[in-house]
């Protein structure tokens, strides 16, 4: 009797004390929670977008591009109770739903949805001169064609495996491109996903490899200044 009168104690105190561990888990947890959603509906709020519209100078193809960048992230996360609450969630939409009426960047999202976006802006009058800027700066441990270039940024033929010489100036190169909002944010990840480039060991060169080699290595200033120069003949052609 008297064990098991201790035991029905035990398992009491044991259920008071895991109630209040819960108890103030969601104390500690309700305003980190509640701040991580403010953040969350203030990154994907209307008056954020049109911020960086402006403060990048987006045309219209990077305007769409960045919708179409942001929309997936959206769409990534939207099912993580932690970063949207109900009414933030219909918040968010409604942002897009705005912008859907001014860009009508959805239906450039079903065009490149298995892609999520496409690797380049690039079309043909650009190639010439990319292939210029690539050669000038030595990019590749071989020789490459223009058809080469054309192949990879407008094409997007899968499994070129062109043979990268510097992964660090590489992704600098395409830090600069990107900066203009000539190809996307996850160009590294694109690249990766259709074998476009490959180490001195032939290997597919991994998105997380150039990056760790962007911050490891510095860029010339002389190239940048010659990335730069072809960025703006691309940029004005």
């Amino acid at each position: 009797m008297i064990r098991e009168f201790g035991a029905e104690i035990l398992e009491e105190n044991k259920s008071y004390c895991l109630g209040v561990i819960k108890f103030i888990g969601k104390v500690i947890m309700t305003p980190i929670a509640y701040i991580i959603s403010i953040y969350t509906i203030n990154r994907f709020s209307i008056g954020y977008l049109e911020a960086v519209f402006k403060e990048k100078q987006l045309n219209d193809i990077g305007i769409k591009r960045l919708l179409l960048e942001e929309y997936h992230f959206y769409l990534k996360v939207k099912t993580i109770s932690f970063y949207y609450w109900g009414w933030e969630k219909r918040k968010i939409d409604e942002c897009f739903e705005y912008f859907e009426a001014m860009y009508g960047f959805r239906n450039f999202t079903e065009r490149e949805i298995k892609k999520i976006v496409k690797f380049s802006v690039f079309d043909e009058t650009h190639i010439p001169i990319l292939y210029r800027c690539i050669r000038k700066l030595n990019l590749f441990r071989t020789d490459i064609s223009q058809e080469d270039v054309k192949d990879i940024f407008l094409d997007e033929k899968e499994g070129k495996r062109l043979p990268v010489r510097h992964n660090g100036e590489f992704a600098h190169f395409f830090a600069i491109l990107n900066k203009h909002n000539l190809v996307p944010k996850k160009w590294g990840s694109i690249a990766e996903n259709k074998r476009f480039f490959v180490n001195e060991e032939g290997e597919v060169i991994k998105a997380s490899n150039f990056s760790s080699s962007k911050n490891a290595h510095a860029f010339l200033n002389s190239k940048e200044e010659i990335v730069e120069a072809y960025c703006e003949e691309l940029i004005n052609c």
